[in-house]
């Protein structure tokens, strides 16, 4: 979903999984910190890095069900 607040553009992303629990949601940006068997833990870093450039942000609200 697009929506505009104060001149700013959010995109939100939403789906129907398990939720991310506290401690995980402290490592999402950490380099290599992964919790899938074969993820590398690079993913969510590399769009954060990209998304800081470009004078952007993110925002995680999720809760661990």
């Amino acid at each position: 979903m697009l929506t505009e607040e104060n001149g700013q553009i959010n995109i939100i992303i939403s789906d129907n999984g398990c939720g991310i629990s506290d401690d995980e949601k402290a490592n999402l940006f950490k380099p290599f910190f992964t919790t899938k068997p074969q993820g590398t833990g690079l993913g969510l870093v590399i769009v954060k890095k990209m998304l800081d450039k470009m004078n952007c942000s993110t925002h995680i609200n999720s809760k661990k069900t």
